[in-house]
């Protein structure tokens, strides 16, 4: 994609590393296994609050990332790209996060999508990202661009995503991973799956309800 996200499952999604303020004169692409897409959060199994202690939200910087060297800021995206993140646009809720484990963490989520750039809250995790989108591809190829917290350059979670109406979801691998082929989660949590449903506006009827769990 040409600038995108989702997910814990690009929606744990999801939001993914750390986003740092220094510019380097040189970007370059940081390839890290450990960083889950689209969140900076490191999903192990524990909860939040293993210690008995929920500590408050973490943002991991007040910045967006760079894009990697090969992207031109402000290049103007294809009509088709421009109309898909415009799609994106606004505030989506966290309807389902899968890792292929056999008990992926149920924690509330929230992405926010304006123009290229997110902000995904996913549990007590605060990830700033950019989106990069490619919807001449079916299904489509989204990227969540993050700063890799070790190294501070950019780092891409390659990914597919759809949407339907008010429904999105996405897929995403680790950094420096081939793209996913599918939605279909593999057993040994290299994948993550999102799935969201837009937030409804002040004064529309009915609220978005999560999935019942799988």
């Amino acid at each position: 994609m040409k600038k995108f996200l989702v997910p814990a499952v690009a929606f744990a999604m999801v939001v993914f590393g750390g986003c740092g303020r220094s510019e380097k004169p040189t970007e370059k692409v940081a390839v890290h296994q450990q960083t889950p897409p689209m969140t900076g959060a490191v999903v192990n199994g524990k909860s939040p609050d293993a210690q008995g202690q929920k500590p408050a939200p973490q943002e991991r910087d007040e910045g967006f990332p760079k894009l990697p060297e090969d992207d031109e800021e402000g290049k103007p995206l294809s009509p088709q790209a421009q109309a898909e993140l415009d799609k994106l646009q606004g505030t989506w809720i966290l309807t389902k996060y899968d890792n292929g484990t056999s008990a992926p963490p149920r924690v509330p989520g929230k992405l926010t999508v304006t123009g290229d750039k997110y902000v995904f809250q996913f549990g007590d995790s605060v990830t700033r990202g950019r989106l990069r989108l490619d919807p001449s591809h079916s299904p489509g190829h989204i990227d969540a661009v993050i700063t890799d917290r070790q190294t501070n350059l950019p780092s891409v979670l390659p990914g597919l995503y759809e949407m339907e109406g008010d429904r999105q979801r996405s897929i995403f691998a680790q950094p420096g991973r081939p793209r996913p082929t599918n939605f279909t989660v593999l057993p040994d949590g290299s994948l993550q799956l999102f799935e969201f449903v837009r937030e409804k506006e002040p004064g529309e009827s009915g609220k978005p309800k999560p999935d019942a769990p799988p």
